[in-house]
């Protein structure tokens, strides 16, 4: 509480996460009863920490931080977002192939078609990484699919984006010249230059 009290959340959001591992270690260790409180001040540090990291880009550390919050984390409709958290810093980190993170959006589309949209995107991604091009196209088909009536957005403009990359490859030239163009256009409106950047390669 000291610590959370100086401000400056993302500064020692890793920090409070090694106190609270340590208290629950602790507490474990000793034998003495379960302290619901604790907890769940335990797994929001948790999942701060896992965020504070991803901004870091330390997506190693990240992913650990996910994990330990979702020992603590009950069947809820963060939990979707969680899993695709952790499975999105462990495909960064080299940990899993990608698989994980098709599970984690499967369980998002009962939660929010724009983020199941986004981690569908990454999905395909990492089937393309490992030379599955079956896969990759279905995923990013349904990812493409649920953006096409949602507002512009980020995302929208990233999954439009990978959709044009993936037309061109498959050399289906006017298919992809539209999406890349929509992209484009999205990307400039919203000022996302590194989807700009990709929509105009």
């Amino acid at each position: 509480e000291w610590i959370e009290s100086l401000g400056r959340p993302d500064d020692h959001a890793e920090l409070i996460a090694h106190h609270y591992a340590s208290a629950l270690e602790l507490l474990a260790a000793s034998g003495g009863p379960a302290d619901d409180a604790l907890r769940e001040h335990a797994r929001i540090a948790f999942r701060r920490a896992g965020d504070r990291a991803v901004a870091l880009n330390a997506f190693g550390p990240a992913a650990d931080h996910y994990a330990a919050a979702l020992a603590l984390w009950s069947d809820d409709a963060e939990r979707p977002r969680l899993e695709f958290a952790l499975a999105r810093a462990e495909f960064f980190s080299g940990r899993n192939d990608g698989r994980p993170v098709t599970t984690a959006a499967e369980r998002l589309l009962e939660v929010e078609p724009l983020e199941a949209a986004t981690a569908l995107g990454l999905a395909s991604e990492a089937a393309w990484h490992r030379g599955d091009r079956e896969e990759k196209d279905r995923l990013l088909a349904q990812a493409l699919e649920l953006v096409e009536p949602l507002p512009d957005s980020e995302a929208k403009a990233w999954i439009l984006s990978r959709a044009a990359r993936n037309a061109m490859l498959a050399s289906r030239r006017e298919v992809a010249v539209d999406l890349g163009e929509r992209a484009l256009v999205m990307a400039t409106t919203l000022d996302l230059p590194e989807v700009r950047a990709h929509a105009l390669n």
